[in-house]
């Protein structure tokens, strides 16, 4: 945890390294500025000077209002359409580069024409006949090599020079089709025989990523951090992170992908606090569901023995690093299987995701097959972790890890009042808050997120918590106060929740009426006692094993995002007071 040698890059929140910061740094400053002209290869001079009352300098309102009249004035007299209808692009920006980067030779231009477009980030003007566009796209970049051709040149402009040179502006959406070509000074570029404004930016898009830092300002309007700061790529990487868990769910372990309901009439599942809705049609409030936990194992009563989904949770909470309200979850339910199973389900998913994010997005290519399964991640603290998961993970069994750690012996039985007595006591003498009720089941949450979660950074399982912890999970075959039950920390916070799953419809009545003890106690994240889902019970479910993996966390894990807002596309912000 080398926090002291850590830096803070304001632009991403995130703590890195003195060179990793430095080398950000000069990447968005080379992408603002885009890449140096080939004066002398283009037979020009340097440069032209900045053009006063560049746009720059020009209040954000006025520029605002003179960019709208400027454009509506042009479609008007019929010289530009502003927002044409279609432009075909034959290839991406990333395509581009893989087929032509090192194909052409300095100066020369490929023999046929493509078309591709992006967002400009830089204009460099030399003279009257010469202008270089850097647009942005795709995760790549493209210089647009636009000049005025000689007569015997086979580019042919088929758009009016002056008039797209003086409208195209930083920040505009642009076609291009035109000839690959390598500049003199070895940049990829293309020539346009075209050059189309597909959408123009009617706002001042920032000079520098330095401009856009603040966090807040960020995440309200996450388009123009993705535009400037270029984060969506995190976003993107999510995306292949995600698809990677379903193949693998579906082609590995031939589960079954289901949907089961958003709106529910009884909030279950996990302990938290639901989101409340009014329903006209029913006329009674109902819940944003804050886990599929409770439908899952309908499906699987009613045999539909391998299910699984991702899908939105909501859980009405406070935000932090690690929290947010609405966030994304996978949840996994296999008849037939237990807690050892579920087990070696997570091991297996998560050491072979990282392994392929390692290829893939580090492009990580070593003899040693271990240093796959390595990742480095830093903390919002500025803490880093070497994180290491290869196979098996540590285990570590909670209640006889606590005994030991502390020095003390739990009276028996863990849900009496002499222990409930025993762990206030304790907790004082610790010197450890809990927010009230002091329930038992409170007090020792608390003690393992003080003592236990920070064991390692590495993958660990927390195994057997006590039953009064675990309302949903059975008991464990041996030793009944502990349930079979697991939760994974890696790097200090919770990826995974995981049982034998309770289905004695007898015990989980009791364990949903002690459920409504303790909210009568004041614990507001109890959970409500689900009839129906007893009554399914009731008919029998299989012995089966459950997990749930909490998405964003892991995605933040293998991206490096020291929160969890910035791997969520649009993170929930509050009104804005005028």
């Amino acid at each position: 945890m080398d926090s002291q040698k850590r830096h803070l890059d304001e632009v991403t929140g995130e703590y890195v390294s003195k060179n990793e910061l430095k080398r950000r740094q000069k990447l968005r400053e080379k992408e603002t500025k885009g890449p140096a002209p080939p004066a002398k290869a283009a037979g020009l001079g340097s440069g032209s000077e900045p053009v006063e009352g560049a746009p720059e300098e020009i209040d954000p309102t006025k520029y605002f209002e003179n960019r709208k009249s400027e454009l509506l004035a042009l479609q008007k007299s019929g010289r530009l359409n502003p927002w044409p209808h279609k432009f075909v692009v034959e290839m991406t920006l990333a395509e581009f580069r893989r087929r032509y980067e090192g194909k052409c030779s300095l100066g020369e231009m490929a023999e046929e024409q493509v078309s591709v477009a992006g967002r400009i980030h830089s204009i460099r003007t030399s003279g009257a006949k010469l202008v270089f566009y850097t647009i942005h796209g795709d995760n790549d970049r493209l210089q647009i090599f636009a000049h005025v051709p000689k007569e015997d040149s086979r580019v042919k402009l088929e758009f009016d020079w002056d008039t797209i040179v003086s409208t195209l502006h930083r920040g505009d959406i642009v076609g291009v089709k035109g000839y690959p070509t390598t500049t003199k000074s070895g940049e990829l570029s293309i020539i346009p025989v075209q050059l189309v404004l597909l959408s123009p930016c009617l706002h001042m898009i920032p000079n520098s990523p330095s401009a856009l830092t603040d966090i807040n300002a960020r995440f309200r309007q996450r388009y123009l951090d993705f535009i400037i700061n270029n984060t969506g790529q995190k976003i993107v990487q999510r995306s292949g992170i995600i698809n990677f868990i379903r193949r693998f769910m579906i082609d590995q372990r031939n589960y079954l992908e289901v949907e089961t309901p958003m709106l529910q009439t009884v909030h279950g599942g996990a302990a938290a606090q639901p989101f409340v809705c009014k329903s006209n049609d029913l006329g009674h409030d109902v819940y944003l569901r804050i886990a599929p936990e409770l439908f899952l194992k309908r499906l699987v009563v009613g045999g539909l023995n391998r299910v699984f989904e991702i899908n939105k949770n909501f859980r009405n909470e406070s935000s932090d690093q690690t929290h947010s309200p609405e966030f994304t979850m996978m949840e996994a339910y296999s008849a037939y299987d237990d807690l050892e199973d579920m087990c070696d389900l997570i091991e297996d998913l998560v050491s072979r995701l990282v392994r392929w994010y390692n290829v893939t997005y580090n492009h990580v290519r070593l003899p040693d097959e271990k240093k796959h399964y390595k990742l480095t991640f830093v903390s919002h603290k500025g803490e880093t972790y070497d994180i290491d998961f290869s196979r098996p993970w540590r285990r570590v069994p909670i209640i006889e890890t606590l005994e030991q750690l502390l020095s003390i012996k739990f009276p028996r039985p863990l849900d009496g009042e002499e222990c409930n007595g025993f762990l206030v006591s304790l907790l004082e003498r610790l010197d450890l808050e809990c927010k009230p009720p002091l329930t038992t089941a409170r007090m020792l949450d608390k003690l393992v997120e003080r003592y236990l979660e920070t064991l390692t950074p590495n993958p660990i399982f927390l195994m057997y918590h006590p039953v009064l912890m675990s309302p949903l999970a059975k008991p464990h075959r041996s030793i009944p106060e502990l349930a079979e039950r697991f939760e994974v920390f890696i790097s200090c916070f919770e990826v995974s929740n995981a049982y034998t799953e309770l289905n004695n419809p007898i015990i989980q009545r009791e364990n949903f009426q002690a459920q409504i003890r303790d909210k009568a106690a004041g614990d507001m994240d109890a959970m409500e006692y689900d009839e129906d889902f007893c009554k399914c019970l009731d008919y029998g479910l299989p012995p089966t094993g459950g997990i749930g993996i909490g998405i964003d966390r892991l995605v933040m894990l293998l991206t490096n995002s020291s929160t969890i807002r910035e791997v969520i596309a649009f993170p929930l912000m509050g009104r804005l007071v005028e």
